[in-house]
């Protein structure tokens, strides 16, 4: 599943190491389950920007912001990701991540959505990816495509300059036509009996879209036998990601 949800193939990779994996997109969500709801966060010291300033292209700080004027962030958990980007070991070597997770919701929306932003080495953030909180691979109507929350996000990660004029409905043509008939669809199974991991894999590879390639990806994971209706501990990831 090359170019998606590259974050949660890592710790899929990571289930038999010996030390646990970094934060990635799938442990954001799995903590949005457990974290009470943010309340009203403190503004970020950021520099002044304009409304859907966006995300792709511009610095960190700028990027938060911007999510920041139109979102509720959860700013523990923005604080630990960007803390742990300086992280070093006991030689002073750096091992931090080059990127950022944060999780926020909108304000009319009580969905929590994870956001993981990938940096350049001076901090100019390159791409962008985002949990769903409904598949937009199984929407056929303008409803059903709403309820996913894809537009909201991509209009906020994209910016008003990148893609003037974008609707939901243009966004939701671009997806149904473009996206959607060139996914991928893979499984992995780790047999084990009561303790094998299976996997159902879902991705494109990347479509033009606004100057950047969009893409798309779901993960379905679960313990046990090989029917997933009998398995335990479930796991269901949607996300979208668009790159520079």
């Amino acid at each position: 599943m090359r170019g998606l949800v590259s974050g949660t193939l890592a710790a899929l990779a990571a289930l038999t190491a010996c030390e646990p994996p970094p934060p990635t997109l799938q442990e954001a969500v799995a903590s949005v389950v457990a974290m009470p709801r943010p309340g009203v966060p403190a503004p970020l010291p950021s520099p002044v920007v304009t409304s859907r300033q966006g995300c792709l292209g511009y610095p960190l700080d700028a990027c938060l912001a911007s999510l920041q004027s139109s979102m509720v962030i959860d700013q523990p958990f923005v604080a630990a990701s960007l803390a742990a980007r300086h992280a070093v070991d006991v030689n002073g070597r750096k091992i931090g991540r080059s990127g950022v997770t944060i999780t926020a919701r909108l304000a009319d929306r009580l969905d929590l959505f994870a956001i993981v932003l990938s940096l350049t080495p001076d901090d100019i953030v390159i791409a962008a990816e985002t949990s769903l909180s409904t598949d937009p691979a199984e929407a056929l109507t303008e409803s059903g495509y709403d309820r996913t929350g894809m537009f909201e996000l991509v209009e906020r990660l994209l910016g008003n300059k990148r893609c003037p004029g974008l609707t939901p409905q243009g966004l939701y043509r671009f997806f149904e036509n473009s996206v959607k008939p060139h996914r991928v669809f893979e499984r992995k199974d780790q047999p084990g009996g009561l303790f094998g991991v299976h996997s159902r894999f879902s991705y494109t590879t990347g479509t033009p879209f606004c100057g950047t390639t969009f893409s798309y990806g779901q993960l379905f994971r679960w313990r046990g036998g090989h029917d997933p209706t009998s398995g335990r501990q479930l796991t269901n990831v949607i996300a979208i990601k668009m790159a520079l």
